[in-house]
């Protein structure tokens, strides 16, 4: 085998290796996104709760004013 064969073995089976790292690292990404996500929709029907219940307390409070 020759030198030249060796290193780009070598170089081949680093890129490799980078590359299957960076697909791991991206899969972690996209799985925290997919949490991040669900939590920001819960989040988001929460606060519609929060801001029907705010409302109808408003309502309440100015028929209790009058």
């Amino acid at each position: 085998m020759s030198p030249e064969t060796l290193i780009v073995a070598l170089a081949s089976i680093a890129v490799g290796s980078l590359t299957f790292f960076l697909i791991w690292i991206n899969w972690r990404i996209l799985k925290i996104s997919q949490h991040i996500l669900e939590v920001s929709v819960e989040l988001l029907a929460e606060t519609i709760i929060i801001r029907v219940e705010t409302i109808k307390i408003r309502k309440v409070s100015y028929k209790v004013l009058e």
